[in-house]
């Protein structure tokens, strides 16, 4: 009997992940921005790659995803993307990404740490409103703006680096959080808004 030898090129295990992946979520027409996704229970996912846009409230309310990997062709990040998601520990954000839309991480209640990439303009508001477990925020040296209570009752957070590309920081920006010890401001800020 002959033994024939199966092959798996790397390449094709990859495009077969990417497919499993992209089989989890709805897109819109040019396939760039993900609209939402077909299952609410979804665990986890890897964004696949030449996706530029997390559509608005895509994956809101995913209670059960708990991880999610943004790739570099992602631009932005749109508001309330990932709301509600309660057991969200985990989010890596690639390169591209440019903006982080109003309320877009609102309600992550058990996301524990955030570096939010140089390219990063913007960080809009109630962007981590109530992310109560987050313990450490970096933030990159392309943002501009600090959105309304931006990091609202993320009563765990401890410390905090504002970069000097920071020129304004708004209102209630770091409001309620309790245990907030250590705060270094850049020199590029010229306006922090009431309650900040």
């Amino acid at each position: 009997m002959k033994v024939r030898k199966l092959f798996i090129f790397p390449t094709i295990c990859c495009a077969l992940a990417e497919a499993e992946e992209k089989a989890k979520l709805t897109f819109s027409e040019d396939g760039k921005t993900i609209t939402g996704v077909k299952d609410k229970d979804i665990e986890s996912i890897v964004i696949p790659n030449g996706v530029t846009s997390i559509g608005g409230s895509a994956f809101r309310d995913c209670e059960a995803l708990t991880s999610v990997t943004i790739p570099d062709s992602v631009t932005s990040i749109e508001g309330s993307a990932f709301s509600g998601c309660e057991k969200l520990t985990s989010v890596a954000i690639g390169n591209g990404v440019t903006s982080i839309g109003k309320s877009a991480f609102y309600g992550c209640e058990a996301l524990t740490s955030v570096t939010i990439p140089d390219r990063v303009t913007s960080i809009g508001e109630d962007a981590f409103f109530l992310c109560e477990k987050l313990t450490s925020v970096t933030i990159g040296n392309g943002v501009t703006s600090i959105g309304d209570r931006a990091f609202n009752c993320c009563t765990s957070l401890t410390s905090v680096t504002i970069p000097d590309s920071v020129t304004s920081i708004g209102n209630c920006a770091f409001l309620g959080c309790k245990k907030l010890t250590s705060v270094t401001i850049g020199n590029g800020v010229t306006s922090i808004g009431k309650s900040a």
